[in-house]
């Protein structure tokens, strides 16, 4: 006897977004090792090696961002499709949902998002752009 399963394309309506990764804890406390090691370099002259070593950030990222250099995340935020902001706002949607028994299907994660980015360009009174792209998600 075989089984098949059946496959959906991946932009079947049916399929729900799998949970949410948390990453931004593991971000925020790289941030602040960051900006620990900073200070210290400031208050005591600490080479950047031996604050790698105890901070466990590279010492180029450190030169980097003592020159000035922002984090990616900042560095790119002008070029996202939803300021961060909304994205947040979308995450804790999902996660509501799906709490309540209720996993966002990409369809309606998809519409919700929309809705938020143009209530988002109606207050600050910019173009409000008509889809996202393709790979948004």
């Amino acid at each position: 006897m075989h089984l098949t399963v059946p496959v959906f394309p991946v932009h079947h309506p049916l399929i729900t977004i799998p949970r949410v990764k948390v990453r931004a804890d593991k971000f925020s406390k790289r941030e602040a090792r960051i900006h620990q090691a900073l200070e210290k370099r400031a208050a005591e002259g600490t080479p950047y090696q031996e604050l790698e070593l105890e901070f466990g950030v590279p010492a180029s990222t450190l030169s980097d961002r003592q020159k000035g250099t922002q984090n990616r995340q900042k560095a790119q935020a002008e070029q996202q499709a939803l300021p961060p902001a909304v994205e947040d706002s979308l995450e804790r949607w999902a996660i509501q949902m799906d709490e309540q028994g209720f996993p966002a299907r990409l369809d309606l994660f998809k519409a919700m998002a929309l809705e938020m980015m143009k209530r988002h360009c109606e207050e600050m009174k910019s173009t409000i752009p008509s889809t996202l792209g393709p790979t948004w998600l």
